[in-house]
């Protein structure tokens, strides 16, 4: 791809950018239950620390249940498994000094196992439940693309999509977790989010070393998040998945712009980044920019 392509999408993200709002919509976590931690028995997705807990946890389907209620179930949980721990405020009642009654919290823990820890007809069932939804659609010279590059892709059926650098692999939603967005179709959101990913692939030490120890929300974060989105405006337009960078690659660069504190020089750092990172997926792929 050539440098002058790189200079008008970068311009018309920005024209964009001033354009469209931060109200981005997440293409592929917007499934409901089917995706969100959820327990088997209430069918009641896990909130707060809970949901997190179980987010964040290594396995990649989304259906928990304590041993009792697996056993309910008709499964039993495989030997050797550890269970996670959650969390629950419960009340009781009870009367103090007064004799006037008073509510007393206090918390419990609970244990509970993921369907993927478990043998039985019923968790049989759920990992071979697959979602309704159109999805996303092949593209031959994409699939043809991405095939080339050395990096270590995950795809599984949860709603996430993240790049680990300490493991050095990208994990993504499969296709058909995709949905078409107000501005964007399922099959440009997939595309996208891998060229998203795959841009951060790209920083690594191994790599062009561009990574830095970051938390979440923070200046860095925001920083390398805005290489990965402008790489992946380019990558769609350098494929034509996207004939222009869409509202959507806009909307999300708004969101983490608020982050940083020099936007304008931020963004323009971060386009060179991202170019740079553009050429070295190219390259990995064999093509010609």
């Amino acid at each position: 791809m050539k440098q002058d392509v790189y200079e008008t999408v970068t311009a018309k993200v920005l024209e964009m950018m001033e354009t469209h709002g931060a109200n981005w919509i997440n293409p592929f976590a917007r499934k409901g239950k089917a995706l969100q931690p959820h327990n088997i028995i209430s069918n009641k997705t896990y909130r707060g620390i809970n949901h997190l807990m179980l987010l964040w946890s290594p396995y990649e389907t989304s259906a928990w249940g304590t041993f009792k209620q697996w056993n309910e179930k008709g499964c039993k949980v495989l030997k050797g498994e550890k269970s996670t721990p959650i969390v629950f405020w419960q009340f009781l009642e009870k009367e103090n000094e007064k004799g006037e009654k008073v509510t007393i919290p206090f918390l419990r823990q609970y244990h509970v196992f993921n369907v993927s820890q478990v043998e039985g007809d019923y968790a049989d069932r759920l990992l071979t439940c697959t979602d309704n939804g159109t999805g996303a659609e092949e593209i031959a010279v994409a699939e043809d693309f991405f095939r080339q590059i050395p990096a270590e892709v995950h795809h599984t059926s949860t709603g996430r999509a993240y790049y680990s650098p300490m493991k050095d692999f990208i994990s993504m939603p499969a296709k058909d977790v995709f949905e078409d967005t107000p501005t964007s179709s399922a099959t440009e959101c997939y595309y996208s989010t891998l060229s998203h990913e795959l841009t951060h692939w790209t920083g690594h030490p191994s790599r062009l070393d561009r990574l830095e120890k970051s938390r979440f929300g923070d200046e860095s974060y925001a920083r390398e998040e805005l290489v990965a989105e402008i790489g992946a405006a380019l990558l769609c337009a350098h494929l034509e998945i996207s004939a222009t960078p869409r509202p959507d690659h806009a909307q999300y660069l708004n969101g983490w712009m608020k982050a940083l504190s020099d936007h304008k020089k931020e963004f323009v750092s971060a386009a060179a980044a991202a170019s740079k990172a553009v050429d070295f997926v190219i390259e990995a792929a064999g093509k010609e920019a």
